[in-house]
């Protein structure tokens, strides 16, 4: 009797059938990814993704937007913020902004030779001028204010303003046969002048200021003009001013616009 031999094509697809399923066997299984179904609204973020990048691919590195320092503007860029310390149209004041010099013609006079000019110290200032003291004493300062037209308040309140500054050294105020005023005019021009002595303390800027030690005085004017007030403010030791009291009537005399 004939054996009978397996077939070939059998044998060969069973044994690759064992060799997968034993693979398969130790192979550990992977999770399939979860897809996310995307929306209309991501369809539309990355579009807009895409196109930036794209668009932005050559560009530089983004900087500050300033200009190195001295370089002139570029048409159409924004402008640096302002350090000049104006500020924007209808901003209300800032503490301590540096105010615009006030416009208006220019008040002319003879200045006394012995008197020294000194820089100016604030925009509102028009003049500043040092007194040389009478021997043995300091130096006077007159200071020369000019605030704009109808600035500065009127003429009797700042003449009140300037005594009040003034006391006696018992702490009383200044008696009224104390203070020497007078009024005249030159041209179309009124000018107010005030003499006052005492203990001095400024109360403007501070209204802790310490009066002063030794007796001091006030030489001051007003000049009315039709661009706004003048206003003329010499302080120094009672001697010192004494010797420039000519001298300050003889310079009001000389103002003209």
């Amino acid at each position: 009797m004939k054996s009978r031999r397996p077939n070939t094509f059998i044998v060969k697809t069973a044994t690759c059938i064992a060799i997968v399923a034993l693979v398969g066997c130790d192979k550990k299984s992977e999770p399939k990814p979860v897809l996310k179904p995307t929306t209309p609204a991501d369809r539309q973020q990355d579009d807009a993704k895409a196109l930036s990048e794209f668009l932005n691919k050559d560009a530089k590195p983004a900087s500050s937007g300033a200009l190195p320092q001295g370089h002139p503007p570029i048409a159409g860029s924004t402008p640096a913020p302002s350090t000049t310390g104006a500020l924007p149209p209808g901003h209300p004041p800032m503490s301590g902004a540096t105010p615009a010099p006030p416009s208006g013609p220019e008040l002319k006079y003879e200045v006394p030779t012995e008197w020294q000019p000194m820089p100016v110290k604030s925009p509102l200032r028009k003049a500043q001028y040092k007194m040389p003291g009478a021997a043995g004493l300091e130096d006077g300062e007159m200071i020369v204010y000019f605030f704009g037209a109808n600035q500065g308040g009127p003429v009797d309140a700042n003449l009140q303003r300037w005594r009040g500054f003034f006391t006696t050294f018992e702490g009383n105020p200044i008696p009224d046969d104390s203070v020497r005023s007078e009024r005249f005019e030159v041209g179309d021009m009124k000018v107010t002048t005030i003499d006052v002595a005492g203990r001095y303390a400024d109360t403007t800027m501070s209204p802790d200021s310490k009066p002063s030690d030794k007796p001091m005085r006030l030489l001051g004017a007003i000049v009315e003009t039709p661009g706004g007030n003048w206003f003329f403010k010499g302080i120094g030791p009672v001697e010192t001013m004494q010797n420039h009291l000519s001298a300050f009537g003889g310079m009001l005399r000389t103002v003209k616009q």
